[in-house]
């Protein structure tokens, strides 16, 4: 057939599903029960005999956290129940058993089994298989319908609705958005803006923090030219540049006392040196000294 022929062709018929509802859908609600890899994983313990908690974290490594919460959503579901049990010298502690409801999951553990022994298995074999309690032979599954027809091959099968199904509010065929209504399921997403004339609610600011003072012996922050000219701490005849802290000491004379001890009388004692007369000390040390003084 050539390029211009199969181009020329009708477009295909609309498919028949287009015109159900999925509001209702049985398949999309046991997803939400049973759709999360972890609660697949408690339930192949609970079937395989493994009913305690601790006994399924430390055999599937699941955390804490996420093993309760999936025991408690299968619970609340009614899949599980919790069954008392005390050890001698420990307190009352549950076990998790397998109502009615969760029994009538085994054929789809079965039917996993098998997809995931056919496609996914080891050189070695299939790691799990499901036998007959009374023979010994191993289960599979199979389709027949109501007439008794065994169904062999998978293409036989055939969806249709049924009692319960509901017809969709638009016609088929009908996407005015042309995306296939993914335009229209993000829009239902998008968080709702208020309409003209009113506040949309926003969280109050934070207060503002102030500065938190410089502790002694920190460098201080530096500060901009548009903070106006920097101060200049005068210790004596040095000057000490706040912008850069104590490294920043420049020595241009000799140092003197800020406050220099007056002489003793004559006559009366011991006679104090003139402050001219006293060694000078180590002028950091002395600039340390005199700088409270300021």
């Amino acid at each position: 057939m050539s390029l211009s022929t199969r181009l020329s062709l009708p477009h295909m018929a609309t498919p028949p599903a287009l015109n159900w509802s999925v509001d209702n859908c049985t398949i999309e609600r046991a997803m939400g029960v049973l759709g999360e890899k972890w609660s697949l994983v408690v339930l192949r313990e609970v079937f395989s005999g493994i009913r305690r908690f601790d006994d399924m974290r430390i055999r599937t490594h699941i955390p804490r956290q996420v093993l309760t919460n999936r025991l408690n959503n299968l619970v609340e579901h009614g899949v599980l129940r919790r069954e008392p049990y005390r050890e001698p010298g420990s307190r009352v502690r549950h076990e998790y058993r397998l109502t009615d409801k969760g029994f009538d999951l085994y054929p789809v553990m079965i039917a996993l089994a098998e997809w995931g022994n056919r496609y996914l298995a080891d050189a070695e074999g299939p790691p799990i298989q499901y036998a007959h309690r009374d023979c010994g032979a191993e289960l599979h599954l199979a389709v027949t319908c109501t007439d008794g027809h065994l169904i062999e091959k998978q293409r036989e099968i055939q969806p249709r609705p049924g009692p319960g199904t509901r017809p969709r509010t638009s016609p088929a065929g009908a996407d005015p958005a042309g995306d296939g209504g993914r335009r229209s399921a993000r829009s239902e997403r998008v968080r709702r803006v208020p309409p003209a004339g009113v506040d949309s609610p926003s969280r109050p600011r934070p207060a503002h923090r102030p500065r938190s003072r410089v502790r002694p012996g920190s460098r201080a922050p530096r500060r901009s030219n548009a903070d106006g000219p920097q101060p200049t701490v005068r210790c004596g005849r040095s000057d000490v540049d706040r912008r850069r802290g104590p490294v920043a000491l420049l020595i241009r004379g000799p140092f003197t006392l800020a406050n220099p001890p007056a002489p003793a009388p004559i006559g009366g004692g011991r006679r104090v040196p003139a402050a001219t007369e006293r060694p000078d000390p180590d002028p950091a040390e002395r600039c340390r000294r005199c700088r409270p003084a300021q």
